[in-house]
């Protein structure tokens, strides 16, 4: 009695649970949540997403892909059983956010399906000081919200606008303009810009890659700021070009996999020379996959086996080699970017940290 009292919950549970991705081995209790209004001041806001493995087999989740810093996702990284329930703990962070917010996260699973979770509120931003708000200070008493500025992923053909938060501290007017350095040709601003005393306002740049032809992994420039014949400071400016939205919803059928993502290598000697580890990425789809470009540091190498192309099934041996002697930092946390012509997901990022002895 007690066995079919229990088989009769758990199957009101399943039916009550939302519908997974097509072919997904998980049922999530919601696919979607909303906080509603929050206030930046009182910091980040969590969510529990649960859900069920209604497969027959075990299951787990191996990748959660996130769109940006902001939303931290944390979850069990063992296999959950059949019939068991596990969560997704999903974390916002509302610093520099204001008005309305939606954040998707894409959650991966070990049969190659993704179930798509999205998380939304309405910030309510704090007045900070001058210097908080603005921290970087360039020449002049021009204050800025940051010295760099990253536009994520761009597929070809799209673009990208976004704005740098701007002050003027120098307690009179000031006129700034502002001109892409031109290193990859694709970088637009807006300008000039007329700023009062103590007036707060915001850059507009964008990045394109319309009729630039293709250019893909990640992409380097800078805006030079200046007032009158006076170069008041740069900003940094990066973004990664990938592929083409899927043709009629369509991946291509080309799959990218890394073994693993992140590695620490712990404690390493200066003068010990480099420090190698091997990864090894696949192809996992019914195409040939090729890889557009890797990108790593200047203390980070790395170095694909054979050719950049990879047939379906075919495996590759990724070197990353960290030249220690190369950074003055006592802790290393960089990232190496991977762009292939996998449609669905075209950057695949592996980190590598180390504490310098």
């Amino acid at each position: 009695m007690k066995l079919r009292l229990l088989t009769s919950l758990t199957f009101l549970l399943l039916v009550a649970l939302q519908p997974s991705a097509a072919g997904s081995p998980f049922r999530f209790d919601s696919g979607s949540w909303n906080w509603g209004i929050i206030h930046e001041a009182d910091g980040p806001v969590t969510h529990v997403f649960r859900f069920v493995n209604t497969s027959a087999a075990p299951a787990c989740i191996w990748q959660v892909d996130v769109a940006c810093g902001c939303t931290r996702v944390e979850w069990l990284r063992e296999p959950v059983s059949p019939g068991k329930s596990a969560e997704i703990t999903v974390t916002f962070n509302p610093k520099d956010y204001k008005g309305n917010v939606s954040k998707t996260i894409s959650v991966r699973n070990s049969e190659n399906t993704a179930d798509v979770l999205a998380v939304s509120c309405v910030v309510i931003p704090m007045e900070k000081p001058l210097d908080v708000a603005f921290p970087v200070l360039l020449d002049g008493g021009i204050r800025l919200s940051s010295d760099r500025l990253n536009f994520g992923q761009i597929r070809q053909g799209k673009s990208r606008t976004m704005k740098l938060g701007i002050a003027n501290a120098s307690g009179r007017r000031r006129s700034v303009t502002v001109l892409p350095e031109g290193r990859s040709g694709l970088l637009t601003a807006v300008s000039p810009l007329v700023l009062e005393p103590g007036a707060r306002d915001s850059l507009t740049l964008m990045f394109s890659l319309k009729g630039h032809g293709e250019r893909y992994g990640v992409i380097e420039d800078a805006v030079v700021l200046s007032s009158g014949h006076t170069v008041l400071g740069k900003v940094s400016v990066s973004m990664i070009g990938t592929e083409a939205a899927p043709y009629g919803g369509t991946d291509g059928g080309r799959k990218l996999r890394v073994s693993s993502q992140y590695e620490n290598l712990g404690s390493v000697s200066r003068d010990g020379g480099p420090v190698r580890k091997i990864f090894e990425i696949s192809n996992i789809g019914n195409n040939v996959l090729t890889i557009r470009d890797i990108h790593s540091s200047a203390s980070v190498e790395a170095v694909l086996s054979g050719t950049m192309s990879l047939m379906p099934g075919e495996k590759r041996t990724l070197t990353i080699i960290l030249h220690p002697e190369l950074t003055d930092a006592p802790k290393v946390f960089e990232t190496v970017y991977l762009t292939a012509n996998d449609a669905e997901h075209p950057v695949r990022e592996i980190m590598i940290a180390a504490t310098i002895k």
